[in-house]
């Protein structure tokens, strides 16, 4: 799997391959294991937009709660979840503690 999308991707970009200094790959069973997200979801909580539990909507990131001194940093803190708003989401916590 990891290796076709390489040689694939190598097409539209030359020499791809010969730079790549570190390959790894994921499958949800390996997001399930990690996250204990259930069947691997790489989100926390829904997408649909009609289904919002920020008043904000979608968009909003807060990692403050209720509880003094805790704060949220993991995919659970937005809406739409996933790797990169885990990402934002630990980067809002380091700053906030600084």
């Amino acid at each position: 799997m990891k290796e076709t999308l390489i040689e694939r991707a190598g097409a539209f970009i030359p020499g791809l391959k010969a730079r790549i200094e570190f390959e790894d790959a994921a499958t949800p069973l390996t997001y399930e294991r990690y996250t204990h997200n259930t069947d691997g979801a790489t989100s926390a909580w829904s997408w649909d937009p009609e289904k919002r539990f920020y008043p904000k909507g979608m968009a909003t990131m807060s990692v403050v709660t209720p509880v003094k001194n805790l704060l949220i940093g993991s995919c659970w803190e937005n809406q739409i979840g996933g790797i990169p708003s885990a990402i934002a989401a630990a980067y809002m916590c380091a700053k906030k503690v600084e």
